[in-house]
Order: C-alpha cells, then sequence, then structure tokens
C-alpha cells in the first residue's frame, strides 16, 4: 500500500515537473517572439544576437552555466531578439557535426550564418574566488565579454569585468564571536554565490550598446509558412522549421473574431526569399506564400 502511494506521489512530482519546464520554454520562446514582432512593426530591422556557452577557467564546476544563464536573463531588457539558450545549443551541436570540429574553431561569421544571429556574445569566467577569515568573508567574480557583429567579425565592445561582494560581522561582545562566524561562513553558501552572479550580470548588461536602429529596406519580403487557428499546431511546426536552422516566427491576426496564427520566416532579400521558399517546399511539403516585408501576412 505504502509502495503505491510513494509511486502515485513520484508521479504527480514528476508531472508537475515536466509541466513547469514546458510552460518555461512557452514563455522564452514567446518572449522572443514578441520582441520580433515589436521590431518589424515599428519598420525596424531586429538584430538577432546569439549568447555562446561560456567559457570557464576559474576552476570552479558549473560556474560558467550559471553566469551565462543570468546573463541572458538580464540581457532580455536590451533591444536585441535575443536567441534561446537551449535553441542555441541545439544548433551548436548541429554546428559541429556540419563543420566537424568545435564551435570555438569557427569564425564568428560561420556560427552567425548558421544561427541567423547578427550578433554574437562570447564570454568566459576568467575567475572566481571565496575568502573566508572568520568574522570577514569575501567573494570575486571576474568576467570577460566580447560582442561581435558576424558581418564583419569586428568586436565592437568588450569589457574586463570584476565584481565583489564583502561581509565583515564585528561581535559586540565575546560570546557573540561564535555566531559572527557562523554568519559570516553563510555568506560563502550558494545563495551569496547566485546573489554575487545576479548582480555582476546585471551592472555587465547595462554597459553594453545597443544596437543602431535602422528601416528595413522596402526590396525585402518575408515567408508565410502556413496559418493555423490552433496556436500548439503552429508551435509544432515551428519546431520543425527550426530544426532545419531557420528561426521563424508567430503572428496573430484576427479574422472574423477568431485568432489566426501565423508561422512566418523573413525578412530576406529578394534573393534569398527564393532559395528559402524552395527549401521550405522540398522539406516541410508546404507552399510558403511570399509577402513584401511592409505588407501584413494575410
Amino acid at each position: 500500500m505504502y509502495t503505491s502511494i510513494f509511486k502515485i506521489f513520484v508521479s504527480c512530482i514528476l508531472l508537475i515537473a515536466c509541466s513547469a519546464c514546458s510552460l518555461l520554454n512557452i514563455f522564452q520562446q514567446d518572449r522572443c517572439n514578441v520582441k520580433q514582432s515589436l521590431f518589424i512593426s515599428s519598420g525596424l530591422d531586429p538584430k538577432h544576437i546569439a549568447i555562446m556557452p561560456f567559457e570557464n577557467s576559474s576552476g570552479k564546476d558549473h560556474i560558467g552555466v550559471q553566469v551565462r544563464s543570468s546573463f541572458y536573463n538580464h540581457f532580455s531588457s536590451k533591444p536585441y531578439v535575443d536567441i534561446e539558450l537551449f535553441d542555441v545549443d541545439t544548433q551548436i551541436e548541429k554546428l559541429e557535426n556540419f563543420f566537424k570540429k568545435p564551435w570555438q574553431k569557427l569564425s564568428s561569421r560561420q556560427i552567425g550564418s548558421f544561427m541567423k544571429a547578427d550578433y554574437i556574445i562570447y564570454g568566459e569566467v576568467v575567475n572566481f574566488k571565496k575568502l573566508f577569515l572568520g568574522i570577514y568573508s569575501q567573494q570575486a567574480l571576474s568576467l570577460r565579454i566580447r560582442l561581435v557583429d558576424v558581418n564583419s567579425g569586428r568586436t565592437v565592445w568588450s569589457e574586463n569585468f570584476v565584481e565583489c561582494s564583502r561581509e565583515c560581522d564585528l561581535p559586540l561582545n565575546p560570546f557573540s564571536l561564535i555566531a559572527s562566524f557562523f554568519r559570516c561562513g553563510l555568506e560563502l553558501r550558494s545563495k551569496e554565490t547566485v546573489a554575487l552572479i545576479d548582480k555582476a550580470c546585471r551592472n555587465l548588461v547595462k554597459s553594453i550598446p545597443e544596437p543602431v536602429g535602422r528601416l528595413k529596406p522596402s526590396n525585402q519580403f518575408v515567408l508565410q509558412l502556413a496559418s493555423f487557428m490552433s496556436k500548439p499546431n503552429a508551435e509544432k511546426l515551428m519546431k520543425r522549421v527550426r530544426l532545419k536552422g531557420l528561426w521563424p516566427h508567430l503572428k496573430i491576426a484576427a479574422v472574423e473574431k477568431k485568432s489566426w496564427y501565423r508561422v512566418v520566416l523573413g525578412p530576406y532579400a529578394v534573393d534569398e526569399v527564393e532559395r528559402i521558399k524552395h527549401m521550405v517546399k522540398e522539406d516541410f511539403k508546404l507552399t510558403p506564400i511570399v509577402i513584401s516585408s511592409h505588407v501584413n501576412p494575410t
């Protein structure tokens, strides 16, 4: 009896965890789609950016992953279309299989072309130190970040950044000395490390320059791949298309008081749009509609 109850309990926990992960993925993708739609509707050329895995030279396990994740979360406030980390990592695996070498050996142009990104961010955790001296504790995080223009291969911004946290607890009497030792020791636990990483990434992102907004050329076109009344069906198609290295976005339109979810690619120049259209027809057996970028999809 107890075994059955335990199995049901574990199953419920796993179900809740899977649901939470699915909701998080949908939220992150929607965030990307909303940002891109805002750029397109305002007549600006959206700048896509890929945040590559951070190198970890500190010798501390997993801190590179933590810093990259925190940096990505804070970066969402910048006027770029930030490609979701999961999608970046998926494309890296395909990229390495295609070129038969690690992504670190590839040029920014090769990476950007494969991921449809305008800019790439390279990051490194240079050092991470903890110091505990009784009533005094300190943590220091050193980062190196580069923002690279894919087309020119030029580093448009770079920063060597150090963030520190300190805690000093002077006891008022000898009996509180042990408590002071304990409190300072707590400062070095994971909670304080997360807070330090969050502060460092927040301050670092503030100094990153914003992209220069420019109007989309009038000779660009978008491809409407399909239109659905069901959002899950539209998202399924988007996932299939991403596996081919393309980056679709979702446009929602109201037709006769009903919502339609349109899967759209682009904008592309006139010569490229024909190539993408042919690829889509061959790979997905669809007949995409070519639409001028200044006309709303139908």
